[in-house]
């Protein structure tokens, strides 16, 4: 091979990387077919599902108690579990102080700290949020049980 390019003409570093791509497309295709039916079979198995149950209300009832109860005690752990206070804003202010030369004009800036354990963004502030979202289900949950509310979980796709 002399290294001189003729048009049309396949040469052997043109051949082999196109046996390269060749072969590289048909392992992520593999890989792709893979992928594809392992995620069918993982969602057809069987999967669970909660509901609630209040023995001490009628069939005919049951739907509409369900609404305002559930209604009622979501708002309650809402109320019961705060997101926390922003951080104070800085305040800015100008201050006039009098000299034997005459007055000086000045401004200021404070900025206040944060309050203890506030973390809007990052790791720690969406483990929080987590948790709080956790707190409420919860909250909500207890209010549902002292309400007569039972929660059960039925299978489903066997």
């Amino acid at each position: 091979m002399t290294g001189n390019y003729v048009p049309g003409k396949t040469t052997l570093v043109s051949a082999t990387l196109g046996g390269v791509m060749e072969s590289l497309v048909h392992i992520l295709k593999t890989i792709f077919l893979v992928a594809i039916i392992s995620l069918a079979a993982c969602s057809t198995g069987p999967r669970r599902q909660s509901y609630w149950v209040n023995p001490g209300v009628g069939q005919a009832f049951q739907q509409q108690r369900f609404t305002l109860d559930s209604t009622e005690c979501v708002a309650l752990a809402n109320q019961m579990i705060l997101e926390p206070a922003p951080p104070p804003q800085p305040q800015a202010g100008n201050i006039v102080l009098n000299t034997p030369n005459g007055p000086v004009y000045g401004s200021y800036q404070t900025q206040p700290p944060a309050p203890q354990g506030y973390q809007p963004q990052g790791f720690l502030g969406g483990y929080q949020r987590a948790e709080r979202e956790n707190n409420r289900r919860n909250y909500a949950g207890a209010c549902m049980g002292s309400r007569g509310w039972e929660q059960r979980e039925r299978i489903i796709g066997q």
